[in-house]
């Protein structure tokens, strides 16, 4: 035992202290984290609950989800709130507090049935109410920075019907409408008035998850035991204690000690995971899409046979395999091939070096030069080509990819220049243009929104890197976020995928997958879904 609290010890000097908006620890508080003789540090739990799952999450400034703006905090506040909505392995929407959802015909209205079988921890039952003051909560009080502040940002007003039902009238047709309700429902008699983070009522959390608030020290370790009154079933496992961390290789040490029971990773980080504690990996896939782009106001991409050369050039199985070390998924689109989403007949350029050649030697280049590199005359003068391939010194895939797309141009005689920058260095150049071809990401929300990517609109002031003009690409973007109903949802993604995928406004490459690690004797997890590993929490048990 001494030796884990030991560990404890130097995970919590390693991860800090940072208590911005919060009380300031006491000397005393200090003392107890490193003093590795005081008996006391045997957390609460592990004297009175002998089945307990350990995680980590990063110190929270909250606990209300719906002023939290952290990732790791949102999965832990997860077990404690459940959400209006859910989503599946195919990302598709499903009802969860809410029984049902009823759109109106013009797609201005949504009509919420709540289940009447909830209840939050304290016995209270949930109703048509706490759902409206969750809305208005995130409306005004939430900050820009809330994970749930864009979900209800199409919402003009709420009007209860009864206990149980309630109609939400939006600005206008949101595409996929019920991706608006990813979103918890907080119990309107406990945080009414409750606006500043760090209040009381705050820091206590009330929900409807499968667990509940037990005790929360400063800094150092959240408590929760389970929930008898969970709608979906009493949890198999008594209680979570979660011990603060805040940076991943002190979380990736604890794993490895033993100290937390799981962690949500990627291949290409837990590969440097050398120890010998016997794990179960669930693997997921994320919305994180990784692509090569170009400069269209660069006159040579304007000739689809250049980008489809280019395209020709890219060997994906490579990539996937030496790369991302079979940690990715093929992209065949902006949409995951996973998702209910994913437009099967699409346009796909397999690598092709020969056929790539012949393709610029169509557009008008040869390679007959003194240099032996491609280039054309114009104007009486001879141009060779030179592209500028940018990628961040951050990502390592991301630059594995721009040498081998700069090594498969060199193989058909194109000369090309790798350019490594940091991040902001890297986003100053793609504001500016100051580069022929990038390699990139987007890390795309649940619900389908290409628009600050792809729309004419957003050049120069969104993420339209590419300098990309397209009326007919702006209209299928519009239908996007003005359906009314699915089907019409449904074909306007389609439309996005088979126009994005035909035109090669860009190369799709890849989405990330995750992993979500586990001990061995932590069973019945299944398969964790985008937004909330711990969906199926109340279904763990330990062995």
């Amino acid at each position: 035992m001494k030796r884990i609290l030991a560990i404890l010890a130097s995970i919590f000097i390693l991860s800090g202290c940072a208590t911005e908006g919060l009380p300031a620890v006491s000397d005393l508080d200090e003392q107890r984290f490193i003093d590795e003789e005081d008996e006391s540090l045997e957390f609460t739990n592990i004297n009175l609950h002998e089945n307990l799952l350990t995680l980590a999450m990063r110190n929270p400034l909250t606990l209300n989800p719906l002023l939290n703006e952290d990732k790791t905090v949102e999965k832990i506040l997860n077990l404690m709130f459940e959400h209006v909505a859910v989503v599946d392995s195919s990302q598709r929407v499903l009802p969860n507090l809410a029984e049902s959802f009823e759109f109106s015909e013009d797609g201005l209205l949504v009509t919420v049935n709540l289940r009447q079988d909830v209840y939050f921890s304290d016995g209270t039952q949930l109703t048509a109410s706490d759902l409206a003051f969750s809305i208005n909560f995130i409306k005004n009080y939430a900050p820009d920075r809330s994970i749930y502040k864009d979900t209800v940002s199409t919402i003009r007003s709420v009007s209860i019907i009864n206990e149980f039902t309630l109609v939400v009238e939006l600005f206008r047709p949101t595409g996929g409408q019920a991706y608006m309700f990813l979103f918890p429902i907080i119990s309107e008699h406990h945080y009414r008035g409750e606006t500043l983070p760090n209040s009381e009522a705050n820091m206590a959390p009330l929900g409807t998850g499968a667990y509940k608030f037990e005790n929360y020290t400063l800094v150092r370790e959240l408590n929760l035991v389970r929930n008898d009154l969970h709608f979906k079933g009493r949890a198999n496992i008594e209680a979570v204690r979660v011990l603060i961390i805040d940076d991943y290789e002190t979380k990736l040490h604890a794993f490895e000690q033993g100290i937390i029971d799981v962690i949500t990773t990627d291949i290409l980080n837990f590969s440097q995971y050398s120890g010998t504690r016997q794990t179960i990996i669930n693997d997921f896939s994320t919305n994180l899409y990784d692509f090569i782009g170009f400069d269209f106001d660069n006159i040579v991409f304007q000739d689809i046979r250049i980008r489809e050369a280019i395209a020709h050039l890219v060997n994906i199985e490579q990539i996937l395999n030496n790369v991302y070390l079979g940690s990715a998924l093929r992209a065949f689109s902006v949409i995951n091939s996973n998702s209910w989403l994913f437009e099967e007949s699409l346009a796909v350029r397999e690598h092709n070096t020969e056929l790539a050649r012949n393709l610029f030697l169509q557009s008008g280049f040869t390679d007959d030069t003194i240099s032996g590199y491609m280039g054309r005359e114009a104007s009486g003068i001879f141009l060779e080509l030179d592209f500028r391939i940018l990628a961040n010194e951050e990502s390592v895939e991301r630059v594995q990819i721009a040498n081998l797309l700069s090594e498969s141009l060199y193989e058909i005689g194109v000369r090309s220049q790798v350019i490594i920058l940091p991040f902001e260095e890297y986003v100053e150049r793609l504001r500016n243009s100051e580069f022929d071809i990038f390699v990139g990401s987007f890390n795309f929300s649940l619900m389908p929104d290409f628009t600050s990517m792809f729309s004419s609109s957003q050049i120069g002031i969104g993420n339209n890197f590419f300098n990309y003009r397209s009326q007919a690409l702006d209209s299928y973007l519009h239908s996007i976020n003005i359906a009314a109903n699915e089907e019409s949802f449904v074909r306007a993604v389609s439309n996005v995928q088979r126009y994005i995928a035909s035109e090669i406004v860009c190369i799709s490459i890849a989405f990330r997958r995750q992993s979500l690690v586990t001990d061995n004797k932590v069973r019945g997890v299944k398969s964790p879904v985008i937004n909330n590993v711990y969906q199926d929490v109340h279904l763990w048990l330990i062995n």
